[in-house]
Formats: structure tokens, sequence, C-alpha cells
């Protein structure tokens, strides 16, 4: 039973036994106080113990005037009169939420959550990867920096004109970083429209110090510069981290970001929601934005290239745990609708961490793979050449990972250090193996892996 039905019995069984125990000298009741201290008041304790008021409100300015008294009340031609557990409002029963099994919240009825920006911003980036063999510098860089020159693609059943969606990927690349790092996402989009591809184009087979194409034992072919790197991968590898991590951990789910939103739900409207709400969505949107149902993850499943497919990866690993950020999304979002603000922040950070981790055990994994070829009686180069390419985009992404405390791991200089071991002379064609391993446990060990 509700609270405040329970209180309305409670209160009603009072006042029978006051009158059977009166005389005909006794006066009359008078009535009881509400939970708000008025006597006869409206007011009313929801469910979750919180006294509720009947209000006004106003449907065009949205403001909202607390009732003592509904009696008499005049209305305005764009007011309404809402009473205390009514339908329509937003604060019955809002400081009691129970965190639901799946991400879906809802405001009357309608859904709040919303991250249609970080879906499009994922799409652009596969459309970009797809066009690193066909695009010129300029297309590309236009792609990358204005978010023009895409066109349009199908996304879960609807058509999206990724040109007009006004989203770009370029301002959202190492946002909280380093201001070096963006500019290497640049250089790769324009070495390989003005050296790998003219060289791959022209049949240059690729050696140490010379760009092209280059195929291995194994039949894979890889279109590398003249150190050996397949920008493409280097490019989107590092763009995982430089972007979807990035904006994850160190924006949308850090207290700083959140706690410039308001989270103020007077005068919301069905399915509206509130700046602090949003920033959460988003946060979530950078990994699961391409998934057509958002409670039910499915990874890798949706043409994903950049932290959703690899999160899929790792999630077996044993040092990933995606059920664990899924239900601290799930947390924390709960708790920002809750208002408690302690919550979301420790939520936040087991996301933060699991999330940060996945950059550490794919860094560590293509640098080991990397180097179990290179010590093969016969090498294939062309296998070396892809995982460590992976390799350096994942390093490149270290820089944005935290720790369970909301630590940064690596230090810019740090990975600047680890990438120009893989830039070194001749790059991935003379790389030292012992170097890569050693590499590989130095990630592990920052990460307690």
């Amino acid at each position: 039973m509700k609270t405040k039905n329970f209180i309305k019995g409670l209160l009603l069984s009072s006042v029978i036994i006051l009158s059977s125990c009166g005389t005909d000298s006794d006066p009359e009741p008078v009535g009881v106080n509400d939970c708000n201290g008025i006597l006869n008041g409206p007011a009313l304790i929801d469910d979750c113990g919180d006294c509720q008021q009947a209000y006004v409100y106003d449907v065009v300015s949205h403001t909202v005037q607390l009732l003592d008294d509904v009696n008499d009340v005049e209305l305005g031609q764009t007011e309404i009169l809402v009473m205390p557990d009514d339908a329509s409002s937003p604060y019955w029963n809002q400081g009691c939420i129970t965190a639901p099994s799946t991400y879906t919240f809802d405001r009357m009825g309608q859904s709040t959550v919303s991250y249609g920006g970080q879906s499009t911003r994922l799409l652009m980036a596969i459309e970009l990867y797809n066009s690193f063999t066909t695009g010129s510098e300029t297309e590309l860089l236009e792609m990358f920096n204005n978010g023009t020159g895409f066109g349009s693609v199908d996304f879960n059943g609807t058509t999206i004109d990724l040109d007009a969606s006004g989203k770009k990927l370029g301002n959202k690349t190492a946002a909280y970083g380093s201001a070096t790092v963006k500019p290497l996402f640049d250089a790769m989009l324009s070495k390989q429209a003005n050296v790998v591809m003219p060289a791959v184009n022209a049949g240059t087979i690729a050696s140490a110090g010379v760009a092209g194409s280059f195929t291995g034992v194994g039949g894979r072919t890889v279109k590398v510069d003249e150190k050996g790197f397949e920008l493409n991968q280097t490019f989107i590898k590092g763009l995982i981290g430089g972007l979807c991590v990035d904006q994850i951990v160190n924006g949308y789910l850090s207290p700083s970001k959140l706690n410039s939103g308001d989270n103020e739900t007077s005068g919301l409207g069905a399915g509206e929601y509130t700046n602090m709400e949003h920033y959460w969505d988003e946060g979530l949107g950078y990994l699961y934005g391409l998934e057509a149902d958002i409670t039910a993850p499915t990874f890798s499943a949706n043409g994903s290239v950049l932290l959703n497919k690899y999160a899929g990866k790792v999630n077996t690993s044993g040092d990933v745990d995606m059920n664990a950020v899924y239900t601290a999304l799930i947390a924390g979002r709960t708790a920002i609708v809750n208002m408690d603000y302690v919550e979301r922040d420790a939520q936040a950070l087991i996301a933060r961490e699991h999330i940060s981790k996945i950059l550490g055990v794919k860094a560590s994994d293509y640098l080991r793979g990397g180097a179990e070829q290179l010590q093969n009686s016969t090498p294939d180069m062309a296998e070396a050449i892809h995982d460590l390419s992976e390799g350096y985009g994942f390093v490149l992404s270290l820089q944005f990972a935290l720790d369970g405390g909301g630590n940064y791991l690596f230090t810019n200089s740090e990975v600047n250090n680890m990438l120009a071991i893989l830039e070194a002379g001749n790059g991935l064609w003379d790389v030292d193996a012992a170097a890569l391993i050693q590499m590989a446990d130095d990630i592990d060990a920052r990460f307690g892996m």
C-alpha cells in the first residue's frame, strides 16, 4: 500500500476514534495538518517519504507556484493545477527510483535517453575509415575536421544525412588531452593520401624506407608508409582512445563535466531531460551509440570500428568486465535522477576504469602479437606490421586512460616515448621484439593486469 494511502487511513481512523469517544458537548474536529504543516492542506507524502505539494504550472513560461491551499485557485489561460500525486507531476516519487535492469529511463512515460550526436560521429568514423584508400588529402581532412563530404547513411532503418548533422570528429579528438595529439591525426590523413596511396597505386612494393604495398607469406597485403605503418590502423585505433575514451572518461562521465550541467527537473515535460542526464547519456553514446537496442548490447555486430568493437573483444579477457560497465552506467544514471551525486561519481569511477582498461589490454595484446611474429624463424612481416600498427594506435590512446581513482595512468610524455621506440630507425621493419615485450609488460603492470 502506498504511504499516502496508509497515512490517509490512519488519519481517518483517528478522527473516527475521537468522534466515538466524544460527548454531545465536545467540539467538532477541526481537521488535521498535512505533511507541509497546513491545516487541511493538500500536500501528501509520496512512496519515498517526501512531502509533495500541489502547484500551479504555466505551460508556456514553465514556472511553478507551490500551493498551500487549492481552494479558490484562479488559473490563467496557460496555467494548470497539478495535485501532488497527479500522474503528470515529475516530483511524485522522484526521490526513490530504483535502478532498472536495463538502460531505460523515462519522464512521464517517454524516454529521456538521448545520444544522437554520438551515434552520428561513430557513423562518420566508419565512413572516414572506409575512405582511406580513395580519399584525397583535402577530402579526408574535410571529413575529419569539417564534418562534411560524407553523404547519407542508413542507420537502423533510418537515413541520416551526415553532412547536414553539424557534427565533427576532429574537434572532439583529444579534447581533454595534450594539444600535441590532434595534429598527429591530421598528419596521418595527409600522409595516407600524399605518400601511401600514390606509392600503392604506382605498384611500389613496400620495404624499409619505401612506402607501398606488401604481401606477407600468409597472404595478407598491407598498405604502409616508409616505416611500415598501416596508417588506417594507427589512425582508427588512436581514435578509440583519442575520441571515444577521452570523451567518456575525461569528459561526460567526469565530475567536472557533470557538475556543469543543471539537474533541475521542475517544468520538464514528457521525455524531456536535464543537462546532467543528457551528459551521462552522451558518455554512454560513445560506447553504445551504434547499438540497435541499448537494452541488449551486442558488441561488434553493429559495424563499429571504434570502442564498441574492442569492448566486445576484451569482454572475456578477465581484466575488463563490460557487464560491470553497463551496470555502473545504469546505476549512475539512476543516481542522477535521484540527485545522489556521491553515488553517481562512484559508479562513474567503475565505468571509467573498465573502459580505460580496454586500451591497456589491446595495446599489450598487439605488441605481444607483433613480437611473437618477429621471433618466428620465418616472420610474416605483413602480419607483424598489421599487429604493430594497431598496437601503435592503442599505445597512442593510453594517455587518455584512467585508473580506479580517476587518475591518468600514462602521461603524454610517457606515451610519446613508447611511440618513439616503434618509430625509431626503419620503424616496424626492424623494431626489436624484446623491446615490444618489455613495453607490453610495462603496460600490464601499470594497469594491474
